[in-house]
């Protein structure tokens, strides 16, 4: 089944970003064995394993064990913090989990930390979004358009405020 993005359950709408990380399959996901599995046999191989933690972390949230995917993604936040695709999931997990103060928090703080990084503005502005403020989310929007007045994403969120 093709990745059709992260549905938002404040905004009812679908992202993009954070891209699903790629994850190589092992010699236990060669034997057959469904993906959770797999992951979690590499973690328990390599508890650090950051590229192993954010899928099964995305697994987590399609089960809806939001708490267990909040864990894990703050765990690979905290071990990887220039990575951005922590912090994007760990923000996605908590709006999930209906606690948008903590997602807001950590999408601004990751900004702070890559501050040219489309896909945590992107995020960011839809949780403005959701949370019924159209001007801060509005600037996210622009912010990402100034740098590439190509990107679709942006494009279309400000178009729907």
């Amino acid at each position: 089944m093709p990745f059709e993005g992260w549905k938002n359950p404040l905004t009812n709408s679908r992202t993009l970003w954070p891209r699903p990380p790629a994850f190589a399959p092992d010699k236990e996901a060669a034997a057959g064995l469904p993906p959770e599995t797999a992951l979690r046999a590499r973690l328990a191989e390599v508890p650090t394993d950051v590229g192993a933690m954010l899928p099964l972390a995305t697994i987590l949230m399609q089960q809806g064990r939001l708490h267990d995917a909040v864990a894990l993604t703050q765990k690979a936040t905290a071990l990887q913090p220039q990575n951005p695709d922590a912090p994007a999931l760990l923000g996605n997990a908590l709006m999930a989990a209906r606690r948008p103060a903590e997602a807001r928090e950590v999408l601004e703080q990751a900004l702070r930390r890559l501050p040219a990084h489309p896909g945590l503005s992107l995020n960011l502005g839809q949780l403005y979004q959701a949370l019924g403020q159209p001007g801060p989310a509005a600037e996210m929007f622009q912010q990402i358009l100034r740098r590439d007045p190509k990107h679709i994403a942006a494009r279309s969120s400000l178009g729907r405020l």
